[in-house]
């Protein structure tokens, strides 16, 4: 599948997790029950028609084995939440981070576009300096608080399906007639936007990247 993705986007490098470049943006992991995860986001969540679908906390989700492992493991017995993001989306459109590390399990192969939190300039962060990272079904990666990520894009016309972990409360919404940082978009979520991101733009969200907005395409 990689090679293909290859192929598809002479013009963007793609690479594997393990490839060197990934360690200053996180850690493959390893999960003794991530294949529980996976089977539960195939079986028991679906892709939309069109665009993506993301839920912050799947209660389901955090009733599996898996939640303790992550709990204990990976975040020190602090509360977390297991959600997911399926859908379509092949463009980079925009970038946000959070305070604590995100775990991302992924149920179909898909590619995620990162970046560093120290490459923003100004204000803002250029496409020049965003990388891609292929996942294959199964895989998961831990990626830091200072990784600058978004929505997986899907590497085949069925979507992509997508386990995200991370600490409790992030991602929902919050009052923000009162914030101080333009780019605080929702609860430990800051966020930067192309400003072909339309949807995102009308919505208020910071204007925060420059150059082409990245497309990976799969054929």
């Amino acid at each position: 599948m990689i090679d293909k993705i290859k192929l598809a986007n002479p013009g963007i490098p793609i690479y594997t997790i393990d490839d060197c470049r990934f360690k200053r943006f996180g850690l493959p992991v390893n999960l003794r029950y991530s294949n529980e995860l996976v089977d539960y986001l195939n079986l028991k969540t679906g892709i939309p028609e069109s665009g993506n679908k993301y839920i912050v906390s799947d209660t389901n989700a955090e009733r599996l084995n898996v939640m303790q492992e992550l709990e204990n493991d990976f975040y020190g017995k602090m509360a977390i939440e297991i959600g997911w993001c399926n859908g379509h989306n092949t463009m980079l459109n925009a970038l946000e981070y959070h305070k604590g590390n995100e775990i991302d399990v992924a149920a179909t192969p898909s590619v995620l576009l990162l970046a560093s939190l120290p490459d923003i300039k100004d204000g803002k962060i250029s496409t020049a300096d965003i990388e891609a990272f292929y996942l294959d079904k199964g895989q998961a990666v831990e990626l830091y608080g200072t990784t600058l990520h978004y929505s997986p894009c899907a590497v085949s016309a069925a979507g992509f399906k997508m386990g995200v972990i991370l600490p409790r409360g992030t991602n929902e919404h919050i009052d923000l007639t009162d914030r101080k940082d333009q780019t605080l978009w929702m609860r430990n979520k800051w966020l930067l936007a192309h400003p072909n991101a339309v949807n995102l733009v009308e919505k208020g969200a910071f204007i925060g990247i420059k150059g082409k907005n990245l497309e990976i395409r799969y054929q």
